[in-house]
Formats: structure tokens, sequence, C-alpha cells
């Protein structure tokens, strides 16, 4: 009989497996926001994300609660669910935490096979951007600089300033692909292998400097996506409210009119 747990077993690559339905799932609409498909600003059901992606209803709608929960998407009544925006205020966002992150990586400290892994990963990067030179950038290179960004945030000692860093290098890259896309604003690849080998090689000034060059690459772009724009500057009190906490259940919100939020008389009084 065939022995499945034999060392000797040839092993088919697959997708990446997970114990967990619900863990699939986020994965699965988490690599699929930062490759722009479903697109920034679409609204999207869970019926048909879970028949697109082969996911159960419960799994799907689990996932998008827990992206729900991080800002990636947001609810929409009667409608589904909207991803985020790529918007003047959500560029803006992006880079004011990368400007509060970044510096982290002047004092990062590698351990040595840790340095080791990184220093193979940048090579294997910049293969790989040097093969698809002269060629459209598209999803190979995308999902590269996702893998290199990634691999370099997790060096990062603190816990929270590690995932928090990973998240806006993710998003920045889900933007600059939504700007090439829809207005044609194009980047060369990242030097995300040079910032790589700096934070391996324990050249922590080198590699803020890697990263300062990109930041100050990505708000050129930001500027200039924004220029395609000819909305009018909403005044401060005109934006959208904060987002209640979850628990706060009031049954007014879904009101309309001049007393939705305020205080209603009963019958025969006035204000």
């Amino acid at each position: 009989m065939l022995d499945k747990d034999s060392p000797f077993a040839v092993v088919t690559p697959g997708p990446p497996r997970s114990d967990k339905l619900g863990d699939l799932a986020l994965a699965t609409l988490r690599t699929a926001i930062l490759a722009c498909d479903p697109a920034p600003g679409s609204i999207v059901t869970e019926a048909d994300l879970a028949r697109r992606f082969g996911l159960g209803l419960a799994a799907t709608r689990a996932a998008l609660a827990r992206l729900s929960a991080i800002g990636w998407i947001e609810a929409q009544p009667r409608r589904g669910w909207q991803v985020l925006p790529v918007s003047g205020a959500h560029l803006a966002d992006l880079l004011a935490a990368r400007r509060l992150l970044e510096p982290v990586l002047a004092e990062t400290i590698v351990p040595p096979g840790r340095a080791r892994e990184m220093l193979v990963q940048a090579d294997i990067f910049d293969a790989s951007v040097r093969d698809m030179a002269g060629r459209q950038a598209g999803d190979a290179r995308h999902f590269a600089e996702l893998r290199t960004a990634s691999l370099c945030a997790g060096a990062v000692h603190q816990p929270r300033v590690r995932a928090w860093l990973a998240e806006t290098w993710e998003l920045s890259l889900r933007a600059d692909r939504h700007l090439a896309v829809r207005l044609s604003i194009v980047r060369p690849a990242l030097p995300l292998g040079a910032l790589a080998r700096a934070l391996a090689r324990g050249e922590g000034t080198a590699a803020l400097a890697v990263a300062e060059t990109m930041r100050r690459a990505f708000e050129e772009r930001a500027l200039a996506a924004c220029g395609f724009s000819d909305a009018p500057i909403a005044n401060a009190q005109d934006r959208a409210p904060a987002r209640l906490p979850a628990d706060d259940t009031r049954a007014d919100i879904h009101q309309d009119g001049p007393e939705a939020a305020g205080d209603h008389p009963t019958r025969g009084q006035t204000r």
C-alpha cells in the first residue's frame, strides 16, 4: 500500500492550506484585495465571493467581518461590501503611517539565520526583476514585491510595529497597482532587494535611506494621482462621521430627516 507519510513520497505543489476554512478564506480574500481584484471602491457580495473563490458562505462571511474590523472593507446596507477605495485621504494616510513606522528600520538587527535567508531572497527578487525587464509589469512582479516587502517588514522585532508596517506596505503596493491600471501612473520595480540586503547586513542607516527613497517616490505618484481629480476639497465637518463602536446599537442611526440623530418629542410635545 502507498504510505502517504513516507519521507520519499512525491509532494505535488499546491495552494497554501489551512486547518481552518475561515483562515483560508481570509488569506484568499486578502490576496485578492491586494491584487485589486475586486477593484478598490467596488461593491461585492458574500454570495459572489463564495462562488468565485470556491469558499463556503459562512467562511466568506467570517472573513469579511475580519477584514471589516481592520478597515479593508465596509458593509453597505442592502448592497453588500465596499472594498477600501484608493482616495486622496487613503494615500495621505499611507504616507503618514510610513513616516511614523519606517524609522524603526534604522535600529533593526536581524538574527544570523534570518539574515542569510533574506540575502538569498534578495538575490531571487533581483533576478526575477531582471528577467521581467522590458516587459509590462503584471502579477508576477506585484506578488514578488509583496513577498519581499513582507520579508523586510518581518525583520522588525516589535510585533505591533511589524504588523502595522507590513500592512502599510501591502496597501501601498495595492495603491500603486491601482494607479497604474486606472491612471497609467507606472513606476519601475522597487529596490526591495537592496532594502533586504541592508537589513540583513545590519546597515540600518542604509535600509532607512532606501525606505525613504521609496516613500518619496510614492508621494510623487500620489500627488500626480490627485491631479486627475477635480473634486472640491470638503470642509472638515462635512466628512463622514467616525464609525460607531460595535456595541453601540442606537435605533436612530438608520433614520432619515433632521430629527434622525436627536431626541424625538413625544406626542403633544414641542421642542
